[in-house]
């Protein structure tokens, strides 16, 4: 994948492994939204995009000024639900970021084929022959299989 830089446009993947052991705890997914450095996003990422603006809500104030679209496999089902219960648990704002979900988006654009996981799709693309279940290689291949399939869409005339 090339990525350009682009005001508009630009996608950030953020994904953990919830089938580790270590990472499903709770006490563990809480502490991880402190183990990311927001005021270098600020001056990176989002620079004269947006602004980081308290420590409380980082996560749902960095999805509100990028609004970007979020991106993963199978997203609609387990992540936005995760995300939509925890920032309503913890009292927090909920994001409204567009999803993409590549899972239905495979089933749709490949009926034909028997199974949609990640697995599979990434082994039907060439991008791997395993999945390492690591949440950056994870959110990398989801990436590179939307690519394709945004790809495929266009060569093929569909929107």
């Amino acid at each position: 994948i090339k990525i350009a830089s682009a005001p508009k446009g630009t996608v950030y993947y953020i994904s953990l492994n919830q089938k580790n052991p270590t990472l499903a705890k709770p006490e563990v997914r809480e502490a991880m939204k402190w183990l990311v450095d927001y005021s270098a996003i600020g001056d990176t990422l989002i620079k004269n995009i947006g602004k980081i603006m308290g420590a409380s809500n980082n996560v749902t104030t960095f999805f509100e000024y990028t609004q970007q679209e979020l991106i993963g496999h199978n997203i609609n089902e387990f992540d936005a639900a995760f995300l939509l219960a925890n920032t309503t648990r913890l009292g927090m704002r909920h994001i409204g970021n567009k999803t993409i979900d590549t899972l239905p988006l495979d089933r749709a654009l490949y009926p034909e084929e028997p199974k949609h996981r990640l697995v599979d799709i990434i082994r039907r693309f060439g991008i791997a022959q395993t999945e390492s279940h690591r949440a950056a290689d994870d959110a990398l291949q989801t990436a590179q299989c939307y690519e394709t399939m945004k790809a495929y869409m266009k060569a093929n005339g569909i929107k």
